[in-house]
């Protein structure tokens, strides 16, 4: 089973197990990259949203983020996500074969958010 994540007519597809990471690792980044109140109620808001996510779902960011400010903030905590996946400062260090593919998916969906904000 996989889950989507789109916006508009972009889209990615993930496997559960990679969509779980994305959101989980997205939201350690978000914890320790916001920086003001703004960004903060942006980082509480996904949280209480991520505890009714399950398997398979497709995401619509559309429906889930509400502005260009929001997609600029959740953008560039998905760069960071993707830096921070290389230099192994997030997730199990001894473990590199989820890596590459972490990395391009987590770019890919800053981009995507990117064209948004």
């Amino acid at each position: 089973m996989s889950s989507m994540i789109f916006l508009g007519d972009r889209e990615i597809f993930v496997s559960n197990q990679r969509f779980s990471t994305l959101i989980e690792f997205g939201l350690e980044v978000a914890d320790a990259v916001a920086s003001s109140e703004q960004d903060r109620s942006f980082v509480q808001r996904l949280k209480a949203e991520a505890e009714d996510f399950y398997r398979g779902i497709d995401l619509d960011l559309e429906e889930l983020f509400s502005g260009k400010d929001e997609f600029g903030f959740w953008s560039r905590v998905y760069a960071e996500l993707a830096v921070r996946i290389e230099r192994k400062e997030i997730g199990n260090p001894e473990i590199d074969d989820w890596r590459p593919s972490a990395t391009a998916e987590a770019l890919a969906l800053s981009k995507m958010l990117a064209t948004s904000a």
